[in-house]
């Protein structure tokens, strides 16, 4: 039996799907080939924005990782089931708009020193076609990029270190809010200059493959000049409504004694909406484990109990890690001072003989 890899079978469905657009006018297809017709009207939106760069045909692979990625070779999106059960629009643009502005920028986006901003317009022109921008650039892009200014953590020097600024999405090892500082960084563009200027900076840099040349070209200024008015736009962001994230409660409660050993699930309410990251580890993760965290909706999060707690066992659970500097977020990006969370199961009950 041939065995064929993995790339090379998907080219062979890739060229297969080039019949089955013929016939019925598709652009995004399954891994056997089927067209999926019910995401076409995403296609057509994301038009607007990439006119001359949307690439004819997109491979759809779903995964069971919580990443999802994108394969500029082969024009295939990989999407996280898990996350594209609560954002399917966001997601298909955030990874088609990936494959569409490498091409824009001929390659020049994928390269460590532009990732920030492919990153962000990714964000934006997701959060555009799921109907919620304004939500996202005002509660959560702006409001995060703000604390990273006031932290003194964002300059062009910073971001363009994609890799170490970002960090590594596989594991407990990044930065989520890198993505929202890329994000402002188009959001200043657009507020300044408008889209054709952005549009024209994004040609530019597939040509120059310089951040100076592209701003003096485009914008007619330097690049000293532009990070100067990118800052300012972020020191403007009024963060007086921001709270500061707390833990509201807990079920079961912090400290309980004799906690039931038939929970479901335990869980945790903050006073206010969070980044939708999971850090925190357990003293029992045969029981209670990250990996079984999800997050209800953005001031919940509930965390699976696999099997049965343990009868007469005390848990300890550590929202954030102060040893890694890796803590749970606001939505407007304020770091929460790591949670001790405790509580002890009741002992397991007496068998008692009938008969005595």
């Amino acid at each position: 039996m041939i065995k064929l890899k993995l790339s090379a079978l998907l080219t062979i469905i890739f060229f297969l799907s080039f019949f089955a657009q013929a016939e019925t006018g598709a652009h995004f297809f399954s891994e056997g080939g089927e067209p999926l017709l019910q995401y076409e009207t995403k296609y057509q939106e994301m038009l607007k924005f990439y006119p001359t760069s949307m690439p004819e045909k997109i491979l759809v692979v779903f995964t069971d990782k919580d990443v999802s990625k994108f394969n500029t070779r082969t024009n295939t999106i990989y999407l996280s089931r898990n996350r594209f059960a609560k954002m399917s629009t966001y997601l298909i643009a955030h990874e088609t708009s990936h494959l569409a502005l490498w091409k824009y920028t001929a390659g020049a986006s994928l390269d460590g020193k532009f990732r920030f901003f492919d990153e962000g317009y990714a964000c934006i022109v997701g959060n555009i076609l799921a109907n919620r921008l304004e939500e996202y650039k005002h509660e959560e892009a702006l409001p995060i990029s703000a604390t990273q200014y006031k932290k003194q953590n964002v300059s062009f020097e910073k971001v363009a270190d994609w890799k170490n600024y970002f960090g590594n999405p596989n594991t407990a090892d990044w930065n989520f809010y890198a993505y929202h500082v890329g994000a402002s960084f188009n959001f200043f563009i657009l507020d300044t200059y408008g889209q054709q200027e952005l549009n024209h900076f994004f040609l530019s840099v597939g040509q120059t493959r310089d951040l100076e040349s592209s701003f003096q070209k485009v914008f007619f200024k330097s690049k000293v000049e532009i990070e100067a008015g990118w800052l300012n736009y972020l020191s403007k962001i009024d963060l007086s409504m921001a709270q500061n994230p707390y833990v509201l409660t807990t079920a079961p409660l912090n400290n309980s004694k004799s906690v039931s050993i038939n929970l479901s699930e335990i869980s945790v309410t903050f006073n206010t909406p969070m980044l939708e990251n999971v850090i925190f580890t357990s003293n029992r993760c045969q029981e209670l484990c990250y990996n079984n965290a999800k997050w209800k909706d953005s001031k919940t999060l509930v965390v699976t109990i696999t099997g049965k707690l343990k009868a007469n066992t005390s848990y300890y659970l550590t929202l954030g890690s102060d040893k890694y500097k890796r803590y749970l977020v606001s939505k407007t990006g304020i770091d929460m001072p790591t949670y001790i969370w405790k509580f002890t199961t009741a002992p397991a009950p007496m068998n008692i003989d009938p008969s005595q």
